[in-house]
C-alpha cells in the first residue's frame, strides 16, 4: 500500500453511522472520522486518540444526549 492510500471502515448502530479511515496524507498518520449523515469530519492524531483513553463514558454524556442542549463545536 502506498502512502496516499487509506484504510476505511464503516461503524454503525441504530443511532449513528461513521466512516473511520487511517489518513496518511499529513506528516503523521491520523484517524479521520466522518459522520455519514452530516458529512462532518474530524482528524485525530495519536496524542488526541491517547487522550480519549483517559476519559470515561460519562465525560461524553453531554455530547451523546439528543434531548440536552446542543454542544457548541469548534471547527479545526
Amino acid at each position: 500500500m502506498n502512502a496516499d492510500q487509506t484504510d476505511t471502515w464503516v461503524v454503525r448502530n441504530e443511532f449513528a453511522m461513521v466512516e473511520v479511515a487511517l489518513d496518511r496524507q499529513a506528516h503523521d498518520a491520523r484517524l479521520r472520522i466522518t459522520d455519514r449523515q452530516t458529512g462532518r469530519t474530524v482528524h485525530l492524531d495519536a496524542l488526541e486518540l491517547e487522550a480519549l483513553t483517559r476519559i470515561g463514558h460519562g465525560d461524553l454524556r453531554s455530547l451523546l444526549d439528543p434531548s440536552g442542549p446542543t454542544a457548541v463545536l469548534h471547527e479545526d
